[in-house]
């Protein structure tokens, strides 16, 4: 029997569906279908999650030697319980999950001052110091997707020796020049 592992998540506001044990999916675009359960929860981008083991027919997949596999058509066996998924302690997780959101410091009131946090960095250079010198590297706060993108061209325009340099020379070209 070929069976695999897809994982079905929530993004935003809208709960993602739940599908019922013998429902069969038929889709235009091929969905990513695990041989493990742990395979599948890493391609999860969201929670809440939920797991199903499916059967493909053997005419479905792209290529069932290979992993990944993607499978435009596939039929619902079960749902993957919380405890095979994460373990004995799996209530306590998912609980924690979900109150997540919540915590404080996931959402502060307002932003981090950047002096406290370059402090925040200096402090663990200094702590890594007795095992190896290192200089404290530069941060760079990027404050939206516009700043981000800009930084990754920035980085993407250097000769390739910059990427084969340390991950501080690297920081510098990125970030030591902006503030």
């Amino acid at each position: 029997m070929n069976s695999f592992y897809f994982a079905n998540w929530t993004t935003g506001k809208k709960r993602s569906p739940v599908y019922e044990t013998g429902h069969t999916m038929v889709v235009t675009r091929a969905v990513l279908l695990s041989r493990s359960v742990d395979s599948a929860l890493v391609a999860c981008a969201g929670w809440p999650v939920d797991v199903y083991e499916v059967k493909v027919d053997s005419a479905s997949p792209r290529d069932a030697d290979e992993s990944p596999v993607f499978a435009t058509s596939f039929r619902i066996l079960r749902l993957v319980s919380a405890e095979e998924m994460f373990g004995p302690r799996a209530r306590e997780l998912v609980t924690l999950l979900e109150e997540l959101p919540g915590a404080p410091w996931l959402a502060p009131p307002r932003p981090p001052e950047e002096a406290s946090l370059q402090q925040l960095v200096d402090t663990y250079y200094r702590s890594l110091a007795a095992y190896s010198p290192l200089d404290p590297a530069p941060l760079c706060f990027v404050q939206t997707w516009q700043h981000a993108n800009a930084l990754r061209l920035d980085l993407s325009s250097q000769r390739p020796t910059a990427y084969l340099s340390s991950l501080r020379s690297v920081r510098e070209a990125a970030c030591g020049t902006r503030k």
